[in-house]
């Protein structure tokens, strides 16, 4: 089986602070926190495959995404593109790479300059890239981006504040795909963005993925959508991966207690339906200090003694569907 992308024991922590409390760890003096951001985090996505990474705020989906297209550098790790290990390349090397994986931003308005006019941002990656440098091939080219995402030429003298939210996020869009990627990394493209819009830009997304063959990483919290644009699915908890699946797989019986209780919360548009919400009981622990075995333990209505005391690996249990449950994994 021939993965695209590949991400082995991707681990992001970040050193919060020391504490000069002796009598911490022995009493050895001053220590260091760790904010243990993504902690062991392994999954891969096929060429052409969209795999949606879900889970709630502050899980590690967004840091994650972001070590492996190096805007955070990863503490360990190894993230494969296309064959090669790209986690350690020097920056000089890795620009080659980032050519073909571009990110588009969850916030439209943060992430374009409101300096620059829309062909200005648009023919940026055209130069830094070396697709072209002469004027009226890159102008060419700007006007295709721009009809690619449901803009016309028009829009080219705009700045960004005289666009509207569903405009910037094509324009974030467009200038994603300048390069002609092969991987597309998508942080919540419609959360900023009113209903008819974002169905719109989602609609959009679809068809660019079919029509240039286009592997994305989707992240999002609205699982309808990861349901619309995915083909398979990453359920993500404090930092590690607790199940991964097809989509109809996960969506038609999800095997892990946190999948179940997000698929729970899902509204379903028939009054006639009656749903049965799963309420986590307990607060999250802190990433700073995780609990010994299961990180769901104080919250999951099945734990039992192998929980607390050893924590569960990511284990496939049928094809392609893993999970990292001993309740589902115990022999």
């Amino acid at each position: 089986m021939s993965f695209l992308l590949e991400v082995k024991g991707l681990k992001k922590y970040f050193i919060q602070k020391k504490t000069g409390l002796s009598w911490l760890k022995g009493g050895r003096g001053d220590q260091d926190l760790y904010l243990r951001a993504v902690d062991n985090v392994n999954f891969e996505i096929m060429k052409g495959e969209a795999l949606g990474l879900v889970g709630e705020s502050g899980c590690g989906k967004t840091t994650t995404a972001k070590c492996i297209i190096r805007l955070i550098e990863p503490t360990e790790g190894q993230i494969i593109f296309k064959g090669e290990d790209i986690a350690n390349l020097p920056k000089k090397e890795f620009k080659r790479v980032r050519k073909h994986m571009q990110y588009v931003f969850q916030d439209p308005v943060g992430s374009l300059n409101p300096r620059m006019n829309v062909k200005s941002l648009l023919a940026e990656p055209l130069r830094n890239f070396g697709i072209s440098k002469d004027k009226d091939e890159i102008e060419e080219k700007v006007i295709s981006l721009l009809k690619t995402v449901g803009l016309s030429e028009e829009h080219m003298n705009k700045l960004p504040r005289e666009l509207s939210g569903g405009m910037k996020q094509r324009v974030g869009i467009a200038r994603a795909i300048a390069a002609n990627p092969e991987f597309l990394i998508l942080d919540e493209p419609t959360a900023s963005l009113d209903v008819s819009v974002g169905a719109k830009i989602l609609n959009e997304l679809v068809d660019l993925q079919r029509r240039l063959n286009m592997t994305y990483l989707m992240i999002a919290h609205d699982l309808s959508v990861i349901r619309y644009v995915c083909n398979r699915v990453a359920v993500m908890y404090l930092g590690k991966i607790v199940e991964t699946g097809n989509v109809e797989d996960i969506f038609s019986d999800p095997l892990h207690p946190y999948t179940e209780a997000l698929l729970s919360a899902v509204p379903i548009p028939d009054p006639n339906v009656k749903t049965k919400r799963i309420d986590l009981k307990g607060e999250t622990p802190s990433p700073i200090n995780l609990p010994k075995g299961c990180r769901l333990q104080n919250r999951c209505p099945y734990v039992f003694s192998a929980c607390t005391s050893d924590e569960p690996e990511l284990i496939e249990v049928k094809n392609r569907h893993c999970v990292a449950c001993h309740l589902r994994t115990k022999s």
